[in-house]
């Protein structure tokens, strides 16, 4: 967003309108309410794309999503702020999910990261 000078990074979620798209998406969310992770390697793959695009540029970033995409985006700012901190130079602002599940799992339904 150029106007309020800030990085807007969304994250899709499951993808309906593909047939082969809808089998990986739905394997992906039945492997993530198991508390795995296919696509780990992906993420982190993307975000140090990212992390090229915005170095030392010093803007706001925010990261969103809707159902796996809302995953994607908790997973990225747990590997941006703990697990790849020192491969990555950047770290969200915040964070918005939208209906989608929790990387704490089905057990702490009201978490908020602040």
């Amino acid at each position: 967003d150029k106007e309020k000078d800030e990085f807007i990074v969304g994250f899709r979620g499951t993808e309906t309108d593909n047939f082969i798209s809808s089998i990986q998406d739905i394997v992906q969310d039945i492997t993530l309410s198991l508390n795995g992770n296919i696509q780990s390697s992906s993420l982190l793959e993307f975000l140090e794309q990212v992390n090229k695009i915005i170095k030392n540029k010093h803007k706001r970033i925010i990261f969103v999503g809707h159902s796996l995409g809302g995953y994607l985006a908790q997973m990225a700012l747990i590997y941006c702020d703990i697990k790849y901190k020192d491969k990555l130079s950047f770290s969200p602002n915040e964070v918005y999910t939208f209906n989608s599940p929790s990387v704490y799992g089905w057990n702490f339904p009201n978490i908020a990261i602040f």
